[in-house]
């Protein structure tokens, strides 16, 4: 896999925490979280249009997703990138650590490391790993 998405510069917050979709239990024990991002104004606006819940736009800061990626590194913690809603089929997402890495390499673009993909029925998502490869691409 080779996609590369816009880095997200915000989240959304509801009671001050970031907004994420829920993640489908996995046979593993291993922790999982995922908030949403966006790279722009836009972007979220469009999610907004559809989402039902009261939520505020907030800077996405490098230093809360490293502070994150400190914490636990058994966790996997993900950013959905540029959702359109909540029930969107299948999202983008990249790890807290490839963002990061944007961030310090101010890069415009981050790779794109795992797809959601909603369960319909429960309305969650399962969380496909996707190969990463070494060079950033752009946009076009």
């Amino acid at each position: 896999m080779d996609d590369f998405t816009e880095t997200p510069r915000f989240v959304l917050l509801h009671a001050r925490n970031p907004i994420g979709p829920t993640n489908a239990q996995t046979f593993l024990d291993s922790k999982i979280t995922t908030i949403y991002g966006f790279s722009s104004k836009p972007k979220y606006d469009a999610f907004l249009r559809h989402s039902p819940i009261l939520v505020t736009p907030c800077p996405l800061v490098r230093g809360f997703l490293q502070r994150h990626v400190d914490l636990d590194h058994t966790e996997l913690r993900l950013v959905a990138l540029d959702a359109t809603s909540p029930s969107q089929p299948i999202l983008q997402a990249a790890t807290f650590q490839l963002i990061v890495e944007a961030f310090d390499l101010k890069q415009a673009t981050v790779e794109v490391s795992h797809e959601l993909i909603l369960d319909a029925t429960s309305g969650s998502y399962r969380i496909q790993s996707l190969a990463i490869s070494a060079s950033p691409k752009a946009i076009p």
